[in-house]
């Protein structure tokens, strides 16, 4: 548990430790955060699938999709309300305990990321309610690479144009740790410079345009150093002939409006030297 602000909030989904009046029938709280203290739910919805608009960049919000969640809440009768500040640290507070990170915030939303049972959640805190406020939660599952790249494609791509994508190197969102299910892509990478022991290349990390810049100018230099460490440590190449290089957002290879171009973008490059 966690005090901000003058209140307390526990960190993970449970019962509060305020108890609350008056719950619409049906509607459980939020899968991600436990209410404020002093209030209680009034309106809820849930869907499988489901295409909404969430507030998580400046200017007009953008359309996410998955799994839908939204929870309604309500300060109890005579209970003081919280300000719109203390909603979103406390939610803020909590989501970074959970590995979290805010994308946006101003003075009515906080649009809060993190990764949890292999899904990407985005949740939507909106305090804009008299005497009450909104979660609304997006899960989104974990992109899945069908095909996770061939020696020979990889070739002639880097002697046709001097570089090429590489989808299917996974890390969690907001975090430069590989994941397992990046092994089959590492393998591929290292039957390349193994099969042309004269090629040298920059393994360049590129992220979508979520989040601030330098966030992800340091997030994609860390992805990168995190492939070339790999490369070394577990497949056998030189270091010699691998330089890690971020370059955040700025070379987007699809529109950054929606979530089919933003996984394009988040991607590693190979380079040729």
């Amino acid at each position: 548990m966690k005090i901000i602000a003058g209140l307390m909030i526990p960190l993970l989904t449970g019962v509060s430790v305020f108890a609350a009046t008056s719950d619409r029938k049906g509607c459980p709280g939020d899968s991600l955060f436990t209410r404020m203290p002093g209030t209680h739910i009034t309106d809820c919805v849930s869907s499988d699938f489901d295409s909404q608009l969430f507030h998580c960049a400046p200017g007009k919000p953008a359309v996410r999709e998955g799994r839908y969640m939204m929870t309604r809440y309500q300060a109890d009768p005579g209970a003081a309300a919280a300000t719109p500040v203390q909603i979103i640290r406390n939610h803020q507070s909590a989501a970074q305990d959970l590995g979290g990170r805010t994308i946006f915030e101003d003075k009515r939303y906080a649009c809060i990321q993190l990764a949890k049972a292999g899904k990407e959640i985005t949740a939507e805190i909106d305090t804009a309610f008299n005497r009450g406020y909104l979660v609304r939660i997006i899960e989104k599952a974990g992109m899945k690479q069908e095909i996770a790249g061939n020696t020979d494609i990889f070739l002639k791509s880097i002697k046709d144009t001097g570089h090429v994508a590489v989808y299917g190197i996974l890390f969690d969102t907001g975090l430069a740790v590989l994941k397992p299910g990046s092994e089959s892509v590492l393998a591929e990478i290292t039957k390349l410079l193994q099969q042309d022991q004269g090629l040298n290349i920059h393994v360049v990390g590129h992220t979508d345009n979520v989040g601030t810049m330098a966030n992800n100018m340091k997030l994609s230099q860390d992805r990168a150093t995190a492939v070339v460490e790999a490369l070394v440590s577990k497949h056998g190449i030189a270091r010699t002939r691998l330089k890690a290089a971020g370059v955040g957002p700025l070379v987007p290879v699809s529109t950054n409006r929606n979530e089919a171009g933003r996984a394009k973008n988040r991607r590693v490059e190979l380079v040729e030297q």
